[in-house]
């Protein structure tokens, strides 16, 4: 089974300096522990300065959105999604930029390959997780739970979830399309910036639950620019103003 990482970022001096560094971090933790068959499928969600990746290892894709304003974070990680599965991905593991592997990710992927089931959204514990989450944890430890995805107190975080690819094809909104930025979950907004826990929590409705495998640690900065992008009518994407009320990542 072909395992893919999708990776949305996004570099620019205003808003994600860093961005680059972030990526290669997590680049470099990929290619240096993962032991499965993996794609690299790298968003560059309108990135103002050149993002920095192997371009000439056929492991990595990437793909590059040009107005980050029309569908915001949630539509990179549909982009990234729709990529992995028409590159004939089997797992899809959406990541935010600013985490890092360990060799635990190798559990994490084979634990998925056993179980294999279509109705779960997997994901590891973390150090960069908000409480009261029973996700947050400063090391990997024996087991799993069950997250059932029916409220927001008991819902896998958004900053790194897998599913098989059969998952996919199940629960997508649209054919190119896995959340629905305007779910009845999204926080009363647009549904741009929101992050994904809302259509899980609708997705529940359907069948799908979580399963947090514990044996998987991964470390993660949660770097957020509480920003959000205020496009004057007419105003070209050299001229967007971030205001701090933008949460880029979860």
């Amino acid at each position: 089974m072909k395992v893919s990482f999708i990776i949305t970022s996004h570099c620019s001096d205003n808003l994600r300096p860093k961005g680059n560094y972030y990526l290669k971090r997590q680049i470099d933790s990929i290619i240096e522990y993962c032991e499965h068959d993996f794609k690299i499928v790298i968003i560059d969600n309108e990135s103002h300065t050149k993002l920095e990746f192997p371009e000439n290892d056929d492991r990595f894709i990437y793909h590059r959105i040009d107005d980050q304003t029309i569908e915001g974070v949630t539509g990179a990680f549909n982009k990234g999604m729709e990529v992995a599965y028409a590159n004939g991905c089997d797992i899809l593991i959406t990541c935010n930029d600013d985490l890092w592997f360990n060799d635990s990710i190798n559990k994490f992927i084979s634990y998925i390959k056993e179980t294999n089931n279509k109705d779960i959204v997997y994901a590891p514990v973390s150090n960069g997780i908000l409480p009261p989450s029973k996700q947050r944890s400063d090391r990997a430890y024996a087991g799993n739970f069950i997250l059932d995805c029916k409220t927001d107190t008991n819902v896998i975080n958004g900053f790194c979830y897998a599913f098989t690819k059969e998952h996919y094809e199940k629960y997508r909104y649209t054919d190119t399309q896995y959340f629905n930025r305007l779910n009845k979950h999204n926080g009363g907004g647009d549904g741009k910036w929101g992050g994904n826990e809302g259509q899980f929590i609708e997705n529940s409705e359907r069948g799908v639950y979580g399963v947090v495998f514990t044996e998987c640690f991964v470390s993660h900065d949660k770097e957020r620019g509480w920003m959000q992008l205020n496009v004057e009518s007419g105003v070209g994407i050299g001229r967007i103003n971030y205001e701090k009320k933008y949460k880029y990542n979860n």
